[in-house]
């Protein structure tokens, strides 16, 4: 009886300690549940029709010349003036191609010549960019159009080539607000006297605010 007691409970402790043993190595062997991937944040496309308004801040350097000889080469006075803007993007991958007209109201005089002045600003620029998500930054090259109306009532048509370069950012889904600098070379004869001709290089920088469609 002693001898039946004592295998009894060998055989039960044996029992219990290869049991504890099994769930130890169940325990170390069971997977660790991996995080969840976090999703990227969506992204930005600035494809479709945009539209706005900008302040623009202008100046610039002239050349007068009377009878096709140059006489004098006085600076733009500073103005700021005022404008609006639209625009197709197509976006294509993280390059945005696109074309924009814009128009700026407000005369920019010539310093010491009171009553000669440029009047408003017509703009035509292809525009070419690059997209990092909510910012794009981007390069312009165009065509602008402007009249300078001289003391004299002459009127000289004036037009040329335009480049520079800005930076859009994406405030909601659909607002922006950018800056960009703007260089015109302009050049135009009267309308009474052909062989009187002014020529300008005229800068802005301006502020803008849009919304894409």
């Amino acid at each position: 009886m002693k001898n039946l007691l004592l295998s009894t409970v060998m055989a039960a402790g044996f029992a219990s300690f290869a049991t504890a043993g099994m769930a130890g190595a169940i325990a170390e062997e069971a997977p660790v549940s991996a995080a969840a991937p976090v999703a990227p944040a969506a992204s930005v496309d600035w494809s479709g029709f945009y539209a706005g308004g900008l302040v623009s801040f202008d100046s610039g350097t002239s050349e007068s010349y009377l009878n096709n000889v140059l006489v004098n080469s006085p600076n733009l006075e500073a103005v700021t003036a005022f404008g609006a803007f639209v625009g197709y993007n197509k976006q294509v991958n993280a390059l945005v191609f696109g074309g924009e007209i814009a128009y700026t109201t407000g005369d920019i005089a010539i310093v010491g010549f009171s009553g000669n002045d440029y009047t408003d600003r017509i703009d035509l620029k292809a525009r070419a960019g690059y997209s990092m998500g909510r910012a794009m930054v981007y390069g312009v090259v165009g065509y602008s159009f402007a009249d300078f109306v001289a003391t004299s009532g002459d009127i000289h048509p004036s037009t040329g080539l335009n480049y520079g370069a800005g930076v859009d950012f994406m405030v909601t889904d659909r607002i922006f607000v950018g800056a960009e600098y703007l260089m015109r070379n302009l050049s135009g004869t009267g309308t009474l006297n052909p062989q009187n001709r002014i020529d300008a290089n005229l800068s802005s920088v301006s502020i803008r605010v849009g919304m894409n469609f």
